[in-house]
């Protein structure tokens, strides 16, 4: 037996070693899609159609087309298996296409596909955030984005909505407090977003990352977006 190891031993090694480098190139499937990953992260709030606010909502994009938007600009996928506060759990992520924008990594429960715990990152891949999602209360809203704009210049006669900020943020929302004269219009790429608020110019300016006037409405940027493509604006 020893010459048998000794002649042809080497040939077994490159054999299992070739073996085990094919299996970590090429590890076993996982029965979850990015699909799942992106519904999981829909339903539990992550994506930003359904931020809260105290303003009444005229328009808002559907499911559907806010799942589309995400699926653009970004790439969910399944990582791995592993176990979470003793639950069954799969590792996902939803990484963006565009280099230096923030992102979401969260991992799901395998029974109900409920997010146990979601961690925000950076542009830059440094951890900025982690939380447990919250069920986000959905109601339908009726209009479209035309209507939110007639609305608007109700209150402002001379407002513009944007069609695209930074050129790749659409508008997903668009809420207005007829008290204030205030509007609220959520731009997002499907993950990351940002506020812009319309207001009279003649009241106090709001605290944001970003403030122009323009013919007597003030416009005020609040929005977690990369520092680059908020200073463009």
């Amino acid at each position: 037996m020893k010459p048998f190891f000794k002649k042809y031993g080497l040939y077994f090694i490159l054999f299992f070693a070739a073996w085990g480098l094919a299996f970590l190139a090429c590890p076993p499937k996982l029965d979850r899609s990015p699909k799942d990953a992106l519904k999981a992260a829909f339903d539990a709030g992550l994506l930003p159609v359904g931020l809260d606010t105290d303003m009444i909502p005229l328009y808002r994009m559907s499911e559907k087309d806010m799942i589309k938007l995400c699926e653009k600009n970004f790439t969910p996928r399944v990582e791995s298996e592993d176990k979470f506060l003793g639950f069954d759990v799969w590792a996902m992520r939803i990484k963006a296409n565009r280099k230096h924008t923030p992102w979401v990594q969260f991992w799901v429960d395998k029974r109900t596909m409920k997010p146990l715990y979601v961690r925000e990152w950076s542009g830059d891949n440094k951890i900025i955030g982690a939380k447990v999602p919250v069920p986000v209360k959905r109601e339908t809203v009726s209009g479209d984005l035309d209507d939110a704009l007639d609305a608007v210049r109700n209150i402002l006669p001379k407002a513009k909505l944007p069609n695209t900020v930074a050129g790749y943020l659409k508008p997903v929302r668009v809420a207005i407090d007829d008290a204030n004269k205030s509007v609220c219009a959520t731009y997002s790429d499907g993950v990351t977003c940002l506020s812009l608020y319309l207001d009279d110019a003649k009241r106090k300016p709001r605290s944001g990352d970003a403030r122009k006037t323009l013919a007597g409405v003030r416009y005020t940027l609040i929005g977690n977006i990369p520092p680059t493509d908020l200073t463009a604006l």
